[in-house]
């Protein structure tokens, strides 16, 4: 009940404190809450996401791993297609 009240609590907030929140989850040593962090980045997550979930990267290994590359290219296939959705 705790984690779906946080779940519901960070998804309330502006998207910059919400990848702000997320980033600081993925401090902890590993576990679920590490790698819905990763996932969730990939969702909602910006440029200034990649770095921190390089960083974990680095250290991680299976479903995590798969988990950040997977987020990366989703932030970054975000960013093109909005580069590409403005007028010139």
């Amino acid at each position: 009940a705790d984690g779906r009240a946080a779940a519901n609590a960070i998804a309330g907030l502006d998207p910059p404190a919400k990848v702000n929140v997320l980033v600081r989850l993925l401090r902890p040593a590993g576990g679920p809450v590490r790698l819905r962090a990763v996932r969730a980045l990939g969702q909602v997550g910006d440029a200034l996401a990649i770095p921190p979930l390089r960083r974990v990267r680095g250290e991680a290994r299976g479903e995590l791993r798969t988990s950040i590359d997977e987020s990366i290219a989703a932030i970054r296939e975000r960013a093109r297609a909005a580069r590409e959705a403005r007028p010139d």
